[in-house]
Parts: structure tokens; C-alpha cells; sequence
């Protein structure tokens, strides 16, 4: 596993991890928010399932998360810019196939995408409900923890708190981050043609259904494994799922 950076389009110095064999077919791993690719796809261990299958995988720190850069002026971040950041990533790599797969805020990222005509092989939203749909979805509240809007005195609240000071985030940076996230509408989502899974933990309704969401596009299946929101992607079922996903997709 190697880390690399590049520059973004608008300059920005963003980090990503690399592992696998580098002429191996590519997935691009995409975090969710508060989080970085270390945590998400390395400490539960897909990285190391999916290289092992026989990928090249590439997982980026988003913009104002992991190693990338945190900065805090508003023009840093224009519309769909972590969208913008995978396509120049994808660019500098010069990657055109490639199978997606994203996690929470990646999986919005990863729908943001093709919405702006990405077009990977297939795509797998995890960590996602039909809240995808909706605009302002969870946002406003981690908005409001972060600038300390919600006391900490607010479970939720305290727990988007701690979960930044314990991963040395930088809550301004983040919270700009929230600020710029977009939905998707259910026409867009109608018009997909590309193989989809939707994969949740059975005890994840954070970002409503994901039976939902999975009607909304065409042909694609729902799944559930064990865990909630927080833990279901380091159990192992969450790599082996992945793992068989892309198998078919092979």
C-alpha cells in the first residue's frame, strides 16, 4: 500500500492510498464523512480483500478529511467539488473504466458523479438510503454540531464532536464540506444505466431505506449485512460483500 498526492483542479493538495497491482483492473474506494480512507476501507479490511482478488485499488482522502487539505475559505468549495476532485484524481491516474464504490457522504459523492456523466462500470452505494433524495438530508445537523450551533450536551452532537477530536479533524473545513452537499433527484436516479447495489447494515436507518433508494434505480438490488451506520463497514461481512459484488461485475 502506497500514499500519493496530487493536485486538484483548483490547486488543492489531496491525498489518496494506492495498493494492488497497478495494471489490475481499478476501484475507487470513497470514504464518508468525519472519516478518512484509512479508517473506512484499510482498518476493516477491504483494501486488503479487494488487492487480493486481483484489484487495483485507490482510495482517496476527501477534501477536508485524512491528509488532504482543510481549507477553510468558502471558494474552495463550489458546487460538487468532491465530486470534481474524484474526476481530476481519475484524470491525473488517467483511469476512463472503473468500478465505484462509496460510503455514506462517498456514496453521494459517488451518485454526484454520475450525475455529472462519470461513468464507472458499476457502482455500489453503501451506507445510504433514500435520504440520497433528499437535499438538506443530515447535513444541517452536522453543520450545526460542528460550528457548535447544538450544544454538546446533544448526543449527537457530542458524538460528531468527539469523533472529529479524536481523529484530529478540522471542524471548519468539515463543516464547509456539509455545507456544499447535493442530492440527487429519484428522475436522475431513473435514468441510470449502470449495475448498482445498494448495501446497508441491517441496523442502519441514518440515512433512511435502502429497499428505497434501490427502487429508485433501475435494476439494482439491495442488501443488508449485520451492524449500523458506524460499525457495519469494519465487520467482515462488509468486505465480502464488496468482494462479491465486483466479482460479478468482473
Amino acid at each position: 500500500m502506497e500514499r500519493h498526492t496530487f493536485s486538484s483542479f483548483d490547486g488543492q493538495s489531496l491525498s489518496y492510498l494506492e495498493a494492488g497491482d497497478s495494471a489490475a483492473p481499478p476501484v475507487l474506494l470513497i470514504h464518508g464523512f468525519i472519516s478518512n480512507a484509512e479508517i473506512n476501507w484499510v482498518k476493516g479490511g477491504t483494501v486488503d480483500r479487494l488487492a487480493a482478488d486481483g484489484w487495483r485499488v485507490i482510495a482517496p482522502d476527501l477534501r477536508a478529511h485524512g491528509g488532504s487539505a482543510k481549507p477553510h475559505e468558502d471558494d474552495a468549495y463550489p458546487d460538487d467539488v468532491l465530486a470534481l476532485d474524484q474526476h481530476a484524481l481519475l484524470q491525473r491516474l488517467d483511469i476512463e473504466a472503473y468500478h465505484l464504490v462509496g460510503y455514506s457522504l462517498g456514496a453521494i459523492t459517488a451518485a454526484r458523479m454520475i450525475a455529472r456523466e462519470e461513468t464507472p462500470q458499476s457502482v455500489l452505494l453503501a451506507g445510504m438510503g433514500h435520504g440520497l433524495t433528499i437535499p438538506s438530508g443530515r447535513g444541517d445537523a452536522f453543520v450545526d454540531a460542528l460550528t457548535g450551533v447544538t450544544p454538546t450536551s446533544d448526543p449527537f452532537a457530542a458524538m460528531v464532536v468527539g469523533y472529529v477530536k479524536r481523529t484530529k479533524g478540522d471542524p471548519v473545513a468539515l463543516a464547509q464540506v456539509m455545507r456544499g452537499r447535493k442530492s440527487v433527484s429519484e428522475a436522475a436516479l431513473s435514468r441510470w444505466d449502470i449495475p448498482c447495489l445498494v448495501l446497508n447494515g441491517v441496523d442502519d436507518t441514518d440515512n433512511g431505506s435502502g429497499d428505497a433508494l434501490a427502487a429508485m434505480i433501475p435494476g439494482a438490488v439491495s442488501q443488508t449485512i449485520p451492524g449500523n451506520h458506524m460499525d457495519a463497514i469494519f465487520k467482515p461481512d462488509f468486505a465480502a460483500a464488496i468482494s462479491e459484488w465486483l466479482r460479478k461485475q468482473r
